[in-house]
């Protein structure tokens, strides 16, 4: 007869599970699935094997895949950039112009963290709307 989990443990198994399909992704240089531009937790949680809601109630889930994130989408500006092979200096620009493209990709990573962290306070207060209590 299977045990079941606590909340504590299914949460725990649940960060395996996310963790090891963002390290096949990683291994494979596989690109996390997105839908707009932003990551499509429906397809991520299928291919993870764990339910949607987790990636928006399970603080370390969330957390693991918003900087999975960032790095993949760095990972995809790398390719971009790489496949531009054969331009000279001056098509790729100044030494200002990449530094301030670097900057904008940072910027552009802390407010896809930054949406993806609202998204989860959303969440939370549609909860606490819904029951009066946060959820824990």
């Amino acid at each position: 007869m299977a045990t079941k989990l606590n909340g504590v443990q299914q949460g725990e198994v649940n960060c395996r599970k996310l963790s090891q399909y963002l390290r096949s992704l990683s291994e494979t240089s596989g690109l996390l699935p997105s839908r707009g531009g932003r990551p499509n937790f429906a397809a991520i949680a299928r291919a993870a094997g764990i339910n949607r809601d987790v990636l928006y109630t399970n603080k370390k889930c969330s957390d693991l895949l918003s900087a999975f994130s960032v790095e993949d989408r760095a990972r995809q500006l790398r390719a971009i950039d790489h496949a531009r092979v054969g331009r000279s200096e001056n098509e790729h620009g100044s030494k200002k112009e990449r530094e301030l493209a670097e900057k904008v990709l940072r910027l552009e990573a802390e407010i896809a963290s930054l949406k993806h962290e609202l998204s989860r306070y959303r969440v939370m207060e549609s909860i606490a709307k819904r029951t009066g209590n946060l959820p824990s």
